[in-house]
């Protein structure tokens, strides 16, 4: 006869101010869209903003430095 274990739950029930900075990202973003357009058009910045890239991640989108290229400033491909 197999023994029978209870099957472990999950802990849903983090406090809000423990998520970590990218979880807090994805919550003020509505609905994981935040400013990604209007950062992904302006071709004239040099760079997106850090929730811009973090919710990017969220969307399976991975940035990468040209490293084609050298300098100070951000080339993103």
């Amino acid at each position: 006869m197999a023994t029978t274990y209870p099957r472990p739950e999950p802990l849903l029930k983090t406090p809000l101010d423990q998520f970590n900075e990218v979880e807090q990202i994805k919550l003020a973003s509505n609905h994981l869209r935040g400013d990604l357009h209007a950062d992904f058009r302006d071709l004239n910045k040099g760079d997106i903003t850090e929730a811009s890239e973090a919710l990017a991640k969220s969307h399976g989108i991975y940035l990468e430095y040209n490293r084609a290229k050298t300098g100070t400033e951000k080339d993103w491909m």
